[in-house]
């Protein structure tokens, strides 16, 4: 199974001027809306923000995200503009997002691979990412504050219920031109 985790790619102190920033950049445009896969139970909270209020910030975990593409994967891959769109996922006790790919329904493109950034600021417990190939996979580095993961959008996964204290998230998907 093809997947990086890169532990500590933000310090805890990082993490904290993260989730700021971000809290200040959600946009509150009602016509942004949350797709969740099909058959799928998603129950965390979902907030949105542009790549183009985190871009300065975030430049290591973008940096990962691509030089694994170059590394790993060998995917052509879109740039990223500003008014790409991240997903904010907070996970309170009780809530998951069970197994599902991820994936857009677009002609001229495929979602290529999923980066997640752990910006979780306290312990949680439970709420841990699982991978499925050939079994189930869970992921147990990503799970500390900072961490950071890439792997194919079309791996099966899912986030196993937080059982305490919250999980937080950022989800950013890289594109490219349709898989031939």
């Amino acid at each position: 199974m093809k997947f990086r985790v890169l532990e500590n790619c933000y310090s805890l102190k990082e993490v904290n001027k993260l989730n700021k920033i971000i809290k200040k950049s959600i946009l509150k445009d009602k016509e942004i809306k949350d797709f969740p896969a099909l058959a799928a139970k998603k129950t965390s909270k979902v907030e949105f923000v542009s790549w183009g209020n985190l871009k300065e910030v975030l430049w290591k975990f973008n940096e990962f995200a691509f030089v694994t593409n170059e590394h790993l994967f060998g995917y052509d891959l879109h740039f990223l503009t500003l008014n790409k769109i991240c997903h904010y996922n907070t996970y309170d006790t009780s809530t998951e997002y069970s197994w599902h790919i991820d994936a857009d329904n677009q002609y001229a493109y495929d979602m290529k691979l999923t980066c997640l950034l752990n910006l979780s600021d306290k312990p949680y417990s439970g709420g841990e990412l699982c991978l499925f190939e050939a079994g189930e996979h869970p992921i147990p580095g990503f799970n500390k504050p900072g961490s950071a993961i890439i792997f194919p959008s079309f791996i099966p996964h899912c986030v196993k219920p937080v059982t305490q204290g919250v999980r937080k998230t950022l989800t950013l998907w890289l594109n490219g031109p349709k898989f031939r």
